[in-house]
């Protein structure tokens, strides 16, 4: 739509009296028009009511503007011309973690074209059947069972994300959980046999890609799977402040479930360096570590210089862990994930790994990464994968195939040779 038949079509309104249109992509590539509507000064107007009005105009939907934002005047610059750096911006609506872009990569399979966070999926064209099939793909590739009603309320990969994550990091729900059930009658009766643990440190997500992970490695022994902190939004547990506090909490609840080694481990992110000091601890106190994983870790030595956020960080941490026995409002799930998210940047910058004297098996998705490891243990095995992504989070879920694959056979070798490298999540 041009800008003067929107004005046309709007000149009815009583409180309208200008419209601005911009054309955009948004954060995935997709062509997109923003409509500014500006009104009287005195008066009051909701995007909502805008396009009540344009349904009852007959206005076809394709001609409505993709955003629209309510203004009560434009900015402008000195020399007299709207200054396009001050006008608003939807939000992203990128992927915010692996969760979502699982939920992504099915959306844009079903419904055969580009899908943001906030896209509805009816809206988009999806129907009844494709929303049976959508939460059939959903439990395959996440290992959550959600019902139909929940379309209802969670149309968007946004709410949906949102709703995966509840019901993932419900308080009631135990923070190791087992995938493969059919394994656990041979632990218990096996005594040779170990365990695999992996930590996903996906504390905003969920950490769905790991179920991938499990289902491709087929390990006859448990895989278990470890939460991280500040998964359960209303955990009763205060928020350690450090790798090295974490790891020593993630190794109690470990050791509850296997008191004595050997001891097999695997971290994702922020939790591989959670696992590489659980390491550390287990051999200080005479365990056995039969087999690290690392998978995408960060920067294993501590920054010399803090950035200011990450400072700061540590005045709403502060000031927040009193809290943390409450439920997160949903209007605040935003602003809860970007103080975790700052919170584990700065304990992650923080921690200043030592030398491991034991072997680590390592999954780099950059040079960079893979060289500033390769000092860090007496052996450094690399496990390759292909990945078309070095982006954070899209790596993980695009590779998590080839991971369980490689793990398997790391693992089970004699058991595993038919396996064959899968590219990510099918």
């Amino acid at each position: 739509m041009d800008q003067q038949t929107l004005l046309s079509l709007l000149s009815d309104h009583p409180v309208i009296r200008g419209v601005l249109l911009r054309d955009v992509q948004d954060a995935i590539g997709r062509d997109r028009q923003i409509g500014y509507v500006v009104i009287k000064a005195s008066a009051e107007l909701t995007p909502e009511e805008l396009r009540t009005h344009y349904y009852i105009k007959n206005i076809e939907p394709e001609l409505i503007p993709d955003y629209i934002f309510v203004l009560k005047d434009l900015p402008f610059k000195t020399d007299g011309s709207i200054d396009a750096e001050k006008l608003p911006l939807p939000e992203n609506n990128g992927p915010r973690d692996a969760t979502d872009l699982i939920l992504q990569q099915i959306w844009e399979e079903l419904l055969g074209k580009k899908c943001g966070i906030d896209d509805d999926f009816f809206g988009e064209g999806g129907h009844s059947l494709q929303a049976v099939e959508m939460l059939a793909h959903i439990e395959g590739k996440a290992g959550i069972s959600l019902p139909a009603s929940t379309l209802l309320t969670a149309s968007t990969i946004r709410t949906l994300s949102d709703a995966m994550v509840a019901q993932s990091c419900d308080a009631s729900q135990p923070s190791i959980v087992q995938v493969n059930q059919s394994a656990l009658d041979q632990f218990n009766q096996d005594k040779d046999t170990a365990p695999f643990f992996l930590l996903h440190g996906d504390y905003t997500g969920g950490g769905f890609f790991s179920r991938h992970i499990a289902a491709h490695a087929e390990l006859d022994d448990p895989f278990y799977i470890v939460q991280p902190f500040g998964l359960q939004r209303n955990d009763s547990s205060p928020l350690p402040d450090s790798i090295e506090e974490m790891a020593a909490l993630h190794l109690e609840a470990i050791r509850s479930l296997q008191p004595e080694g050997p001891y097999r481990l695997g971290g994702y992110c922020n939790a591989a360096l959670i696992v590489y000091e659980i390491a550390h601890l287990l051999t200080q106190s005479g365990s056995e570590v039969e087999f690290l994983l690392l998978i995408d870790p960060p920067n294993p030595k501590k920054l010399a210089k803090f950035p200011d956020y990450m400072s700061k960080s540590l005045d709403d941490y502060r000031a927040r862990r009193k809290q943390l026995g409450k439920p997160v409002p949903k209007d605040k799930e935003i602003e809860h994930r970007n103080w975790l998210l700052s919170h584990y940047n700065r304990i992650t910058a923080q921690y200043d790994a030592e030398p491991y004297a034991g072997t680590v098996h390592l999954v780099a998705f950059t040079h960079k990464q893979a060289e500033q490891w390769q000092q860090m243990a007496e052996k450094c095995e690399y496990i390759p994968v292909e990945i078309d992504s070095e982006k954070h989070g899209e790596a993980i879920v695009k590779s998590a195939g080839q991971i369980g694959v490689a793990l398997g056979n790391l693992l089970v070798p004699e058991a595993n040779t038919s396996h064959g490298a899968e590219p990510g999540v099918s």
